[in-house]
Order: C-alpha cells, then structure tokens, then sequence
C-alpha cells in the first residue's frame, strides 16, 4: 500500500520560487534581467516591486504540498504611504473599521462627517424653544445673582462664587479636549484625502495611454465628484 507524504515548502523555498516565477528571463538566454524585488512574503501573497515601472504590486500565491509546486495568482498594485506612528494608528483603527480593509474607507470617512438629515431638522424645529427656554433660565440666574448679592450671609456668597469658579475650570479643561480631538480629526481627514486623492492619480494615470489629454484633463477636474470604483468605471467606458 502506497503512502503519499506531504513536505510543506519552507519560507526559504517558497521565497526561491517566487523570485523565480516573477522574473522567468534571470538566466543567460534572458541576458540576467531582473525586472521584480521581493519586498517581503506573506502566507498567501508576496509584496513585490517592479523596477522597470517603479510600482509596488501584491501578488497572490498558492503551494502545493504533495508537489512541492506553487503558482502565481492575481495581482494587484498597491501604494507605500509614509506615515508617522500616530498616523499609521489611526490608519489601522478605519482599517478595522471597514472590515479590515481601506477600500471602503471614503465612504465611512464621508458617513462619519455627515450629519443625519432627521437630526438637522431636529435641531432647527427645536431651536426655538431651545432659544426661550435658555432666555427663561437666565431669567432665573438673573434673579438668584441678585438674591446672593443682598444676601446678609457673605460666607454663603463666598461659596456660591468659588463653586462657579471650579465649574469654568471643568468647562475650559472639556473644551480644550474637544478642540485637541477636533484638530486630530481635521488632520486625519485631510491625510486621507491627500491619499485618495493620490489613489486616484494614480489609478488615472494607468489609463493615461488609453484616453486622450483631453479625457484625462477633464477626469483630472472632477476627481472630487468620482469615488476610487467610479473614476476605474469611467475610466474604462471612455
């Protein structure tokens, strides 16, 4: 009886292979050329450069125990994006956010700023009363400030003063966080932006021996009004 034994590739294997397979004319009939570095392997794709081209791709691969083979699968470029430490969280947090994936992130970047429009009109049917019900409030300060300040009893004043003083302290502290959290997100929305936006030059200037100049210029001025699969669509049916 037979047995079939399986020897997984080892890192160093599946590495040789890769190298191989990318560039089929690194021999001597090929004249040595070397066109694709392996940047880095994963378990099922590799990170790859094309020096001809100057592009990154991501390469899919599978192996085959019983073999010892492996083969290539789907490609397809990808951007090295330098970023700073607390950027490359924030980055990772949209990632998690939309499944592991930044391919949806402009959308749920857009969600995320968007106010509801049932909430709009909440607060504009509520504004009004909002309005005299703060009129009516201050009405009552108004009276209670009057009512301390004729008050016989200065210890009791002194209270109400040092009370409202601590109150602004707790105030200012809330306020200066939501600006410091305001500003971080401002930064970060404006960050992924300047890299959609570049995903999209990019993407544009692959179909740039397709189209004519005047199809590419007139892609170029309204990049804003197409997301990443609708600027490839229109791209594609020009």
């Amino acid at each position: 009886m037979s047995k079939v034994i399986n020897f997984k590739l080892s890192h160093g294997e599946i590495y040789s292979k890769l190298s191989e397979l990318l560039n089929p004319n690194y021999n001597e009939a090929g004249n040595w050329e070397y066109v694709n570095g392996l940047i880095d392997v994963f378990d099922d794709y590799a990170l790859v450069r094309n020096y001809e081209e100057g592009k990154y791709y991501r390469v899919q691969y599978v192996t085959n125990d019983e073999s010892g083979d492996l083969e290539l699968g789907t490609q397809a470029e990808v951007f090295i994006v330098d970023v700073t430490e607390a950027e490359f969280k924030a980055l990772e947090m949209l990632k998690n956010a939309n499944g592991g994936s930044f391919e949806l992130t402009e959308e749920t970047i857009t969600k995320w700023f968007t106010v509801p429009e049932e909430i709009v009109e909440e607060e504009a049917t509520n504004e009004p009363a909002e309005a005299t019900e703060e009129v009516a409030e201050e009405g009552v300060e108004g009276e209670k400030e009057e009512e301390n300040f004729v008050a016989e009893d200065a210890p009791a004043a002194e209270v109400v003063v040092e009370g409202s003083e601590e109150e602004e302290v707790g105030n200012s502290g809330e306020f200066a966080l939501a600006q410091e959290v305001s500003a971080e997100l401002e930064t970060l929305r404006k960050f992924m932006a300047d890299t959609i936006k570049a995903q999209k030059l990019a993407k544009l200037e692959s179909y740039a021996e397709k189209l004519s100049t005047e199809q590419v210029e007139q892609l170029k001025g309204n990049l804003d009004s197409f997301a990443l699969p609708e600027l490839h669509l229109a791209c594609v049916t020009r």
